[in-house]
């Protein structure tokens, strides 16, 4: 009996260290995987940083409730006007001069027409304009495109006045307020002076010297105003122009724009080359002198 008793307790002691053995080797794998978990919980692997945009520095910070403006681009520089080529003259060549006096003419439209025809043949004329005429919108817009066309500007007085029969003083305010009106619409003041009626004395001379001016006269008028007939224009121009001719007609007169336009074929059919008196003293007098009369521009010899 005492026998198998001891052994009895021999066998549950074994069973007992057994036990104790395993639950000793779990309890060690158990915290083990324990401090591995705590330790990927404490020490996590790091996530990339986010990137962050590069700022480039424009200059001081703008607080955010403030509009950046646009930036500014320089202003388009404005093109410089092409001049117009000066034309190349023949000292031997066949040059002749229009001139018209008394217009502008806007409200019949007579110096609008006359344009018309003169841009068509690319010829340039001399106008010698009455001040008085350049108070109203529509002379003036003809006086601008006879000018802006290339056309050659001259006085005229203010009033269409003989000046034979004017004071002095009366000469230099027709003279002046002329040229003061011409110059407030085109830019610029007249280098050229046409007495009415062919009417000058020394006086007018002298005045017009002091005002830069040349006086200009004519040598072959066509009489248009007192006709009114472009037939009877045309035939005083082609029984009497020749080389150097400085011709008289009138822009006031209706009939003025058919008539130039049958005077400029036919001088172009006989070789005539059509100038302003500008340019067509320049070339036979080598220059123009403020307050010296012309008649043409015949060459001298």
């Amino acid at each position: 009996m005492i026998s198998g008793a001891l052994k009895n307790k021999r066998a549950f002691a074994a069973l007992f260290l057994l036990a104790l053995f395993l639950f000793c080797a779990i309890f060690a794998c158990t915290a083990e995987g324990g401090g591995e978990m705590a330790g990927m919980a404490a020490d996590p692997t790091p996530e990339p940083p986010t990137p962050q945009p590069i700022l480039v520095s424009l200059g001081d910070p703008v607080p955010a409730d403030t509009a950046v403006p646009a930036p500014t681009l320089p202003p388009t520089p404005t093109p410089e006007p092409t001049p117009t080529p000066v034309p190349t003259l023949d000292p031997n060549g066949k040059y002749i001069a229009l001139t018209f006096d008394d217009g502008p003419n806007g409200k019949a439209g007579y110096t609008k027409d006359l344009l018309a025809v003169l841009r068509k043949y690319e010829v340039k004329v001399t106008f010698f304009v009455v001040g008085y005429k350049l108070e109203t919108e529509r002379n003036m817009e003809a006086l601008r495109e006879a000018a802006a066309d290339g056309h050659e500007i001259g006085n005229h007085t203010y009033d269409h006045a003989n000046l034979s029969k004017y004071s002095d003083e009366g000469i230099r305010k027709q003279m002046a307020r002329t040229n003061d009106a011409i110059e407030k619409i085109i830019g610029y003041r007249p280098t050229l002076f046409r007495p009415p009626y062919g009417e000058s004395n020394q006086t007018v001379r002298a005045f017009a010297k002091s005002n830069g001016m040349a006086v200009i006269m004519w040598d072959l008028s066509t009489h248009d105003w007192y006709h009114e007939d472009a037939g009877k224009t045309f035939a005083a121009v082609k029984k009497d122009a020749h080389p150097g001719s400085i011709i008289l007609m009138h822009d006031s007169v209706k009939s003025s724009a058919e008539a130039v336009e049958k005077i400029i074929q036919w001088l172009h059919g006989e070789g005539y080359t059509i100038i302003t008196v500008g340019e067509l003293l320049r070339l036979r007098h080598g220059e123009i002198k403020p307050g010296t009369q012309y008649r043409h521009g015949v060459p001298a010899g």
